[in-house]
Formats: structure tokens, C-alpha cells, sequence
């Protein structure tokens, strides 16, 4: 009996194959990572993060947030300390995006009205001060004891 010894050239074929179905297999075990965007039948992963503020586009409720230092109100720097909020509903933006949001309705009673609300939601759940929410106050024009401030709550 012959022994047959296969040829260099086929034998690195052999191996070539081999690995490309090992690369294959192990590319599509694992599932699609957190961000992932199918884009028709490539997927582009969304890890971007245009504002660094350490939050990825995709779930960054302000993907272009306002990231001074301290909460500014139009021209007035309120000294307090612009927050990277993170609850669901306002991921990825600041204090001051949030004003900014609250400036988009139609008349100054809408805004000092959300104002009003986003201040003392934020009071109550610790992230700024009472302090901290008259500082804003001042800066719209409007004091804590303001029949508007008092008709609000």
C-alpha cells in the first residue's frame, strides 16, 4: 500500500478554508453589541458620543448637550452646577439643556411654569438645592414667593 502525501499548495488550502470557516463561525456566535443599528444589510454600530459627556448618541436624550460649567438662563450665569441629569427621560442632558427646552413654548408664563417644574423636580429628588433653585429663579426674572411661583404649586 501507497501513501499518498498531499501537495503543499493543497494543503494550505485545506488550512486556508479551515480558518476562514473558523473566522465566520466565531463573527456571527456572538450577539449584536448594545447600539448596534442595522442599516440595511450592513449593521453600523452607533458608539459615538458627540458632546462627551460619556453617554452614546443613541441613548443620549441631548446628543448636543450644553456642557458650561454652571447653569446659564439666556445671558445669566446662575453660578449653580450645570448636572449631567441621567434619569431615563432626560439622559445625557444638562440643567441648562433643559431650560433651554423649557424656552421652545409660546409665551414667558409657559416657560416660568416649567421652569418652575423642572427646579422643584430637581429640588425633590436631591440634585440641586433650595438655594441652587432660587439662583435660577433670579435668573428668569422670577422669585421664589412670586404669585406666579405661588399659583404654580
Amino acid at each position: 500500500m501507497r501513501l499518498r502525501i498531499p501537495s503543499f499548495t493543497t494543503t494550505l488550502t485545506v488550512v486556508g478554508l479551515i480558518l476562514a470557516c473558523a473566522i465566520y463561525i466565531a463573527a456571527h456566535s456572538f450577539p449584536e453589541p448594545p447600539g448596534a443599528i442595522e442599516a440595511g444589510e450592513e449593521t453600523r454600530l452607533a458608539f459615538t458620543d458627540t458632546d462627551g459627556d460619556g453617554i452614546y448618541d443613541a441613548e443620549d436624550v441631548c446628543p448636543n448637550s450644553d456642557r458650561r460649567p454652571t447653569v446659564i438662563v439666556d445671558t445669566c450665569n446662575s453660578g449653580v452646577h450645570n448636572q449631567l441629569l441621567l434619569d431615563s427621560a432626560r439622559r445625557g442632558c444638562t440643567i441648562t439643556d433643559e431650560i433651554a427646552l423649557c424656552a421652545k413654548v409660546r409665551n414667558r408664563e409657559q416657560f416660568l411654569s416649567c421652569v418652575v417644574q423642572l427646579t422643584h423636580d430637581l429640588k425633590k429628588n436631591g440634585t440641586i438645592s433650595e438655594k441652587d433653585e432660587d439662583k435660577i429663579y433670579s435668573c428668569t426674572g422670577m422669585k421664589r414667593y412670586d404669585t406666579f411661583w405661588n399659583d404654580t404649586f
